[in-house]
């Protein structure tokens, strides 16, 4: 999931932790855009650079990415048939400043009714228009809500012919999965067309930022995307002086390779659960020891310090330190409980220094649980060290003292005096980080978004009204996930908690009796898997009025019957529908030879908008079905796929 291989101070590639798995394997063209348009795939698929403007990265880098104006700035490649195949995973970085006008084309190699191009169009994100002028329809167009401003997003987009006359796309956005589509149409190639990015041949020029575009002759699993794009988003500047992934071993990933020996450390699963992605400290004698370095004495100067933990047992104990008492040379981050440091849990740096400790400790922890993954940050620029969990500032303190090392850097405990190991910690670690610098709070709150497998929530959106008491929750699916955990509460802190549920799938229908009209309520979900407990979502705050204004002002215009989600699915998925008036209504599900499969509502439904969940039953084999809604003389009927 987090293999790196760190070039200094230019860029990194991501390898999977497989050989069969490698995020290489498959690939015809990489341009990540690092002073230039050069393909360092091998295949020789180098881009010439039409106008557009070398500009910083989404780190921060400066000439690591390319901007394109939306007049005439673009970058050609010459034909090559490798650029296109029966199967493809085509990946790329967008940023934008303003909503899309008509066509801004990203990818375009469409001419005479062949291949493929990618554009934006207001708010949607044609992500694959594929052509074929020799198939009735000739083109494909599947289309995704991109709304995003002023932040860098990751677009992935796949593509399979099923056969000569029907093929399946997906689109991903930031290691998701969004949408998948059916076509009754196969793309094809014919040569001789230049490939276009920043435009299409008929001259729609993209407006906005772009980096690393990768090409793959294969469709890439869900794992390897997420990991493309999590071993992407990863923080890799020349300030990044140790990096511990434990990707299988404890090998520093840093440029100063300065790797470490385990002593008593178990390779375990990862927040991903990945196996032997992360390490088991036992709290007695476990512990890895990484050869002294004089990076690591950073005197009073500028630094930061990052690890994702998973804590078995809440006590005094360190994440990373280095050095030991002896002439005032040892620092170290713990997490725990200790007298010196207040009352409760607590994040804590300390130094030894005049002879004495040190202490400079965080706000108290509230609500951590053991078995929860849970993303610690120090961040220390000039007289102020700042705390952090889960990417949020959680307390200040002044520092005056140096940060000095004297002997090796220990993780999962620290050094009393030489050899006399203490303050062992029990649980996971997993992703140490150590830079010669400070990161804002955005920064470090980008960090931590980068790299977590907390969801996003969806719906109801925050700070919303709605007008019913069964409302649907909805929220990003991740494929790291075994299920979830949902908690709806009257207060922000979730001190009063009225609902506490599992779920199997990325939605939940709240049932009738569990919330009333007329109060607020915060809602958030969080991933449960083999690796342990996920951090939380951001919590969404909404209200539900049942006043006959209210009513009024939200009520449907129209019948609407809407696409199932997920879709294609297995074992479930929520069927949504609007009414405008109050009927008898019912909704059926059919097989392709039309015979009914189950009734799944039945009764008198009042205006509105209303939810049901369909569980399919093990003997409903995979296929195509529909969905029927009657109201009236209102019947809709839409398609949806069970993928076993």
């Amino acid at each position: 999931m987090k293999n790196f291989l760190l070039a200094f101070l230019l860029f990194s590639i991501s390898l999977f932790s497989f050989a069969q798995n490698s995020l290489d394997s498959g690939l015809v063209a990489f341009l990540p855009f690092n002073g230039n348009a050069n393909d360092e795939s091998g295949n020789n698929n180098n881009g010439i650079v039409n106008g557009t403007q070398l500009t910083q990265d989404r780190f921060g880098i400066n000439n690591r990415a390319y901007q394109f104006d939306g007049i005439n700035s673009f970058i050609s490649i010459a034909d090559n048939p490798n650029l296109f195949s029966d199967e493809l995973t085509i990946s790329w970085w967008y940023k934008l400043t303003e909503t899309p006008g008509g066509a801004w084309v990203v990818i375009g190699w469409v001419d005479g009714g062949h291949r493929y191009q990618q554009f934006f169009s207001g708010g949607q994100l044609c992500y694959l228009n594929g052509y074929n002028v020799n198939q009735p329809g000739i083109l494909f167009n599947p289309t995704y809500g991109l709304n995003d401003l002023n932040i860098w997003k990751n677009v992935v987009v796949t593509y399979k012919k099923l056969s000569e006359t029907t093929s399946t796309t997906s689109i991903y956005v930031d290691g998701e999965l969004k949408q998948t589509d059916n076509h009754n149409l196969a793309m094809d190639y014919v040569p001789g067309f230049d490939f276009f990015i920043g435009k299409n041949h008929n001259g729609n020029f993209f407006k906005g930022y772009l980096d690393d575009l990768r090409i793959y002759n294969r469709v890439l699993n869900n794992t390897e995307i997420l990991a493309l794009y999590n071993d992407s988003t990863t923080y890799f500047t020349d300030s990044l002086i140790a990096y511990f992934p434990f990707n299988g071993n404890a090998n520093d990933e840093s440029f100063l390779h300065n790797n470490g020996t385990v002593f008593n450390a178990v390779l375990t699963t990862d927040r991903y659960a990945n196996q032997d992605a992360a390490y088991h400290f036992n709290g007695n004698d476990s512990y890895i020891q990484v050869p002294d370095n004089s990076m690591y004495d950073f005197g009073n100067g500028d630094f930061s310090i990052s690890s994702w933990i998973n804590v078995s047992e809440i006590r005094t104990a360190r994440i990373v330190s280095a050095g030991y008492v002896q002439n005032d040379n040892i620092w170290g981050l713990g997490f725990g409980i200790h007298p010196v440091w207040g009352t409760g849990n607590r994040i804590n740096y300390f130094v030894y220094s005049g002879n004495a400790y040190q202490d400079f400790s965080s706000d108290e922890i509230l609500n951590y649980t053991p078995g929860e993954w849970i993303f610690v940050t120090a961040a220390k620029s000039g007289n102020q060290i700042k705390f952090y969990t889960n990417g949020l500032p959680v307390g200040t303190s002044t520092i005056s003292y140096p940060s000095n090392s004297n002997s090796y850097l220990s993780i999962g405990c620290r050094q009393e005096s030489n050899n006399n190991l203490i303050e062992f910690f029990k649980g996971k670690i997993d992703e140490v980080k150590i830079f010669n610098k400070s990161f804002s709070d955005q920064e470090i709150w980008e960090m931590y978004k980068a790299t977590t497998t907390a969801p996003n929530l969806l719906l109801p959106l925050n700070n919303s009204i709605i007008n019913t008491l069964t409302p649907l929750l909805d929220w990003d699916s991740l494929v790291t996930a075994t299920d979830y955990t949902i908690y709806i509460a009257t207060d922000s802190s979730f001190n009063n908690i009225i609902l506490s549920q599992i779920a199997n799938q990325s939605s939940y229908l709240v049932e009738n009796g569990v919330l009333s009209a007329d109060v607020e309520y915060f809602w958030k979900v969080r991933t449960n898997n083999d690796g342990g407990i996920g951090p939380w979502s951001e919590s969404n705050r909404f209200s539900i009025i049942l006043t006959d204004v209210e009513i009024e002002e939200q009520l449907p215009k129209e019948f609407s019957l809407l696409q199932n989600y997920p879709n294609p699915f297995n074992p479930s998925t929520t069927i949504s529908w609007q009414s405008p008036v109050s009927s008898w209504q019912t909704l059926k599900v059919f097989d392709v030879l039309g015979k009914e499969i189950e009734t799944l509502i039945e009764g008198y439904y009042e205006a509105g908008t209303h939810s049901t969940l369909f569980i399919v039953n093990s003997s409903l084999p995979s296929g195509v079905y529909f969905y029927q809604l009657k109201a009236g003389d209102y019947t809709e009927t839409k398609m949806m796929i069970l993928l076993r």
